[in-house]
């Protein structure tokens, strides 16, 4: 019985959804000390997943270099959906949630922060 839920749970896979470009694009992501994945998605409906290993220098470095790291990596991929359009990306670094308003110390801060005025991190 077990095994038959099983098998009907990762039988229900999320739909794609194709893009409504008149509704705002939400980018969900996440580091771990390998790798980096997000999600892109609409009202609930994912429209696209990504996921990608880390060099073993980027393994090495700060939780907090690794979460803008996702951020910024999906940003570029998915690029052809967000320009032009409003969008939120979601982070459970806390350190992230404010970088618009942090003292800039690092040049990798000073990179993100010029090329993220319009973002809302949350």
């Amino acid at each position: 019985m077990a095994f038959t839920t099983l098998k009907v749970e990762i039988a229900k896979v999320p739909n794609l959804h194709l893009p409504d470009f008149a509704q705002p694009f939400v980018v969900d992501t996440n580091a771990s000390a390998v790798t980096v994945g997000a999600f892109l998605s609409q009202a609930s409906h994912p429209i696209a997943f990504f996921s990608k290993k880390m060099c073993p220098r980027l393994q090495a470095a700060s939780m907090y270099v690794r979460e803008m790291y996702a951020i910024t990596k999906a940003i570029k991929k998915w690029r052809q959906y967000l320009l032009g359009n409003h969008f939120k990306i979601y982070t459970d670094q806390k350190s992230l949630n404010t970088l618009l308003s942090q003292t800039i110390q690092t040049p990798e801060q000073k990179k993100w922060t010029t090329n993220s005025k319009d973002m809302i991190f949350r």
